[in-house]
């Protein structure tokens, strides 16, 4: 089965700093294999939890995946 999920990456400068993005991820019994991913798209959480809520209602098709990104930069 494949979903979308929030990726979140910190950078630790002089204080922490984190960035949102999305990843398409299959699972496998108890694992998961990475598909595609766009991480630090935004520092807006919430913007980055609807558009992966967004892509999984929708039931997005990896190949819209890119340019959903590039309108949302």
């Amino acid at each position: 089965m494949e979903r979308y999920i929030l990726t979140t990456t910190i950078y630790h400068t002089e204080r922490e700093i984190a960035f949102y993005g999305i990843a398409l991820v299959k699972r496998d019994k108890d694992s998961y294999e990475l598909i595609k991913a766009f991480n630090d798209l935004t520092q807006d959480k919430a913007l980055a939890e609807r558009l992966v809520d967004n892509c999984n209602r929708l039931g997005l098709e990896q190949i819209h995946l890119k340019d959903v990104v590039e309108s949302l930069i």
